[in-house]
């Protein structure tokens, strides 16, 4: 199976709902995943706590957008081919619905 990058653009957004966002991951063990994380605000919060976390983050000086975001992550991943997850840091998923999500992908 091939590794899923979940990316995830914040602007503005509280590490309480990021985690929250991110929560289904912990569930995640037999799936192969890497979490980029591209903040448009540059939260020195953020940077602290995904670091800890060993997720991978990037921040800005200036807000790039949504899209720019991801294209960021993609562009940093886009090597080892992975499939994708693009979510927004209000959405949220359990274990469940990745892997549901996870098979739409790859059929």
């Amino acid at each position: 199976m091939r590794t899923v990058v979940i990316s995830l653009v914040s602007y503005g957004t509280n590490l309480k709902e990021l985690s929250k966002v991110l929560s289904f991951t912990n569930d995640l063990k037999k799936i192969k995943h890497k979490v980029y994380i591209f903040d448009n605000a540059n939260q020195k919060n953020l940077k602290l706590f995904f670091k800890k976390k060993k997720i991978n983050y990037c921040a800005s000086k200036d807000n790039l957008g949504f899209g720019n975001g991801h294209n960021y992550n993609i562009n940093k991943t886009i090597k080892i081919k992975p499939v994708y997850l693009i979510l927004n840091p209000d959405i949220y998923l359990n274990s469940k619905q990745f892997i549901y999500c996870l098979k739409v992908l790859q059929s």
